[in-house]
């Protein structure tokens, strides 16, 4: 959680698997959200902004967008995939998928 020159407002999840998932842009955090806090799918992170590119409190210099990132831990680095084929692909059998193995 916390500033990034060209992403803004960003929050960082990283799951057990190690893979990393990367919110930026935001407008704002959910309320008590901060470092270390586990989260659960669906729960709300932030929300979606035009902040970046700049320093710390710079928005308005593009549209409100969520940007949306995968990393994948590889060789003892995180590389980055498309995370629109892995977002098609769970839209596609979200039937199969239980939320918090339930």
């Amino acid at each position: 959680i916390g500033w990034l020159t060209l992403g803004g407002n960003r929050v960082g999840v990283r799951s057990p698997s190690g893979t990393f998932f990367y919110y930026a842009h935001l407008d704002s955090y959910a309320h008590g959200l901060k470092v270390g806090d586990t989260v659960v799918p669906g729960q709300t992170l932030g929300q979606m902004g035009d902040s970046g590119y700049g320093p710390e409190g710079t928005v308005g210099q593009f549209p409100t967008h969520l940007h949306f990132g995968i990393y994948i831990p590889w060789k003892g680095t995180d590389i980055s995939v498309n995370p629109y084929c892995v977002l098609k692909s769970i839209e596609k059998n979200r039937n199969s998928f239980r939320q918090n193995g339930a």
